[in-house]
C-alpha cells in the first residue's frame, strides 16, 4: 500500500536510468537511458519478451530480440509495444487479437515489427505509439493515425468492427479519407482518442458508458468530435470505458463509465458529455472558466 523501489534484474540493488516506463494490464516495462527493455509481473501471453518460462515474474527481466534503441513503451493487456530512435514499431506478446500488427500466425512473446499499410515491410515514421487491451494505435510522423487489432467495438476507426492484423488508417470525420493532423493517440477498452494540432479530441469505438463523449451511447466506427473540446486540450488519456483531457489552462475535464469515481466530479454517474474534475475536497474546480457556459450548456443536452 506505499511504494517500493522496483530492483534490477539480480535483484540486489535498485533500478536505475529509467527514462520511459508504462503498466499494462499485469505487467510493467520501463525504457532505461541506453535504449533496452526490462519488463517484469505477468506472462500470460508473452508479455515481457521471449525469455522469460516463468507464468509471472517479480524482478525485471531484460527483453531480448528488440534493437537497442528503444525510446518509448506501452503496456497492453496481454502484450508490449515500444518504438526505436528511427521510428520503427516493435511489439510483443499475445498475438492472437492482432494487436501486434505484424499479420497473423505469430508466435507468443516474439517480439515482431509492425508492418506498413500493405502489410509488406517494416512501418516506419512512427512518433508516439498507444497499446490497449486488444488493440494498438500509432500517429506518424506525418500527423496521421494507424490503429489495428481486434477492433470489436469499432476502436480501430476504419470504419468497421473486423479484426485487423495490419494497421490500417483511421478515417476522417466524413469517413471519406484518411485522417491527418494528429499529435497524439490513445486507446482504452474499446475505444481510442485522438488529439488535434488544433487541441480538440476525437473519438471512436465503443460508446456504452458514454465513452466518446458525443453524448451518445452508440458505437461508432467512424470518429467523432467530443462535445465542448474542439480546441484547448493539451494531453488527452482513455481508460478503461472514461478519457480524460487536460486543458491548455490546467483544468481536467473527463466523460464515460464513472462507476469508481473516476470522472472526479463528486458523483459516480456515467457522463455521455465532458464533466469538469473539481478540487480538493470538492470545493472548487480544476476546469477554466472559459468553459463555464460550454459545460453548462452540454449538462442539459
Amino acid at each position: 500500500n506505499v511504494p517500493v523501489q522496483v530492483m534490477d534484474v539480480a535483484g540486489t540493488a535498485t533500478l536505475s536510468g529509467v527514462v520511459a516506463i508504462s503498466a499494462g494490464a499485469a505487467h510493467v516495462c520501463a525504457v532505461a537511458s541506453a535504449g533496452s527493455v526490462f519488463c517484469w509481473g505477468d506472462n500470460a501471453g508473452g508479455d515481457l519478451g521471449p525469455e522469460p518460462s516463468a507464468f509471472r515474474t517479480g524482478l525485471p527481466v531484460q527483453v531480448t530480440g528488440i534493437p537497442s534503441d528503444i525510446v518509448a513503451i506501452s503496456g497492453g493487456t496481454d502484450f508490449t509495444c515500444a518504438l526505436t530512435s528511427t521510428g520503427a514499431a516493435w511489439c510483443w506478446g499475445e498475438p492472437g487479437n492482432g494487436a501486434l500488427g505484424a499479420g497473423p500466425n505469430l508466435q507468443n512473446g516474439n517480439p515482431v515489427m509492425v508492418l506498413d499499410l500493405a502489410g509488406t515491410a517494416p512501418l516506419t515514421g512512427v512518433a508516439q505509439i498507444s497499446a490497449s487491451i486488444d488493440d494498438t494505435c500509432a500517429v506518424t510522423d506525418a500527423g496521421a493515425a494507424l490503429c489495428w487489432g481486434q477492433n470489436q467495438g469499432g476502436e480501430v476507426g476504419n470504419g468497421t468492427n473486423i479484426q485487423v492484423n495490419i494497421p490500417v488508417q483511421v478515417l476522417n470525420l466524413a469517413g471519406t479519407s484518411p485522417l491527418v493532423g494528429i499529435t497524439a493517440v490513445t486507446t482504452g477498452a474499446d475505444h481510442s482518442c485522438a488529439l488535434t494540432s488544433a487541441g480538440g479530441v476525437l473519438c471512436w469505438g465503443s460508446a456504452s458508458d458514454g465513452d466518446l463523449g458525443n453524448n451518445n451511447h452508440a458505437s461508432f466506427e467512424i470518429l467523432v468530435q467530443v462535445l465542448g473540446l474542439t480546441s484547448g486540450v493539451t494531453e488527452v488519456a482513455a481508460g478503461f470505458r472514461f478519457s480524460c483531457a487536460v486543458l491548455s489552462s490546467g483544468g481536467v475535464m473527463c466523460w464515460g463509465f464513472n462507476i469508481n469515481g473516476q470522472l472526479g466530479n463528486g458523483n459516480t454517474n456515467d457522463a455521455s458529455v465532458p464533466v469538469a474534475v473539481l478540487g480538493v475536497g470538492g470545493t472548487g474546480s480544476l476546469r477554466s472558466e472559459e468553459h463555464t457556459s460550454e459545460l453548462q450548456s452540454l449538462r442539459h443536452l
